[in-house]
C-alpha cells in the first residue's frame, strides 16, 4: 500500500481503459455501507493499492468482502466515504467505462446456454460496449490455450464445460476486454482441487504477463506468487494486517 498519487484530468481527457497504458490503482477512504435495515457490513474501510499489485483480503463468509469488491467498481453506492479509481471518484466516470477497465470475476461462473464463442463475445453485444471491435478468432483460440481449456471448440455448448472450466471461461471472457483492475471474488471456492489449481494457475499467468492490478477475496488463504503481494483481513468491518501463514478467517 501507498499514498495516492496527484489526481488525473478529468475522465473527458483520460484515455479509456483500451488505450491507456498504466494500470489503475484504487483508493478507500473511510468507506461505511449497510445492507437496509442492518448495522454497517464496513465500517471504515481505507485502502490504497498500488498499480500493478496483488492484495488479497481473507476473511469469513458474511464478513463483507464481496460487498466490498462491489463497492469497487459501483455496483453498489457506499453510505458514507470516498472510492477513488487514477485519482478520480468512481463517480466521475461513466459506469460503462468503469466496469471496462475495473473487471470483476463473480464466484459463481455465470454462462448462457449459447456456444462458447457466444459467451466470449457477450461482453460486444452489449450497447455501451458495441463502439469495440470483437476479437477475432484466432484471439479466442489463443485466449481458450492461455486458460487452460486447449481443445475445446468454439462451437460448443457452454453449459456442457465442467465448473471449473465455466470459470476459466469466464475469467478470459473479463480479460477480453482488457481491464487495468481484476476483481477476483472467491474466485476458486466451489472448485475441486484440481480445478482450483488450473485457476490459480491462470491467475498467477495473468499477473506476469500484462500490467495488472488484482484484489482477491477468499474465506480461505488463495497463494498466488506475486512480486508486489499484500494480505490483508476483514475483521469487525475494517481491513487489518494479516501474516501471509495466517488464513485470518476466523469470526470474531
Amino acid at each position: 500500500m501507498t499514498t495516492a498519487p496527484e489526481p488525473q484530468p478529468p475522465p473527458n481527457d483520460l484515455k479509456g481503459p483500451q488505450e491507456s497504458t498504466a494500470a489503475g490503482f484504487l483508493e478507500c477512504r473511510g468507506v461505511v455501507f449497510s445492507y437496509p435495515g442492518n448495522r454497517p457490513i464496513l465500517r471504515g474501510i481505507d485502502l490504497v493499492v498500488e498499480a500493478g499489485s496483488l492484495v488479497e483480503i481473507r476473511g469469513p463468509s458474511g464478513a463483507g468482502k464481496s460487498t466490498l469488491l462491489r463497492l469497487l467498481n459501483r455496483l453498489q453506492i457506499p453510505d458514507r466515504g470516498s472510492i477513488r479509481f487514477k485519482g478520480l471518484p468512481l463517480e466521475a466516470y461513466p459506469p460503462p467505462d468503469l466496469r471496462r477497465a475495473i473487471g470483476y470475476l463473480q464466484q459463481t461462473p455465470v454462462v448462457t446456454e449459447g456456444s462458447v464463442r457466444e459467451n466470449l463475445l457477450l461482453p460486444f453485444t452489449f450497447k455501451a460496449n458495441l463502439c469495440i471491435r470483437p476479437p477475432a478468432e484466432a484471439v479466442l483460440n489463443a485466449g481458450l490455450r492461455d486458460f487452460l481449456l486447449e481443445g475445446i471448440p468454439l462451437d460448443r455448448p457452454a453449459s456442457a464445460l465442467s465448473i471449473g472450466q465455466k470459470q476459466r471461461l469466464c475469467l478470459l471472457r473479463t480479460m477480453l476486454l482488457e481491464p487495468e483492475v481484476l476483481l477476483l471474488d472467491e474466485p476458486a471456492s466451489a472448485l475441486d482441487a484440481e480445478s482450483r489449481s488450473a485457476v490459480q494457475a491462470v491467475i498467477e499467468k495473468l499477473s506476469r504477463s500484462r500490467p495488472l492490478t488484482m484484489l482477491l477475496v477468499s474465506h480461505q488463504p488463495f497463494p498466488i506468487v506475486h512480486p508486489n503481494r499484500n494480505v490483508l483481513a476483514l475483521k469487525d468491518g475494517k481491513l487489518v494486517p494479516c501474516a501471509d501463514a495466517d488464513p485470518c478467517t476466523a469470526k470474531e
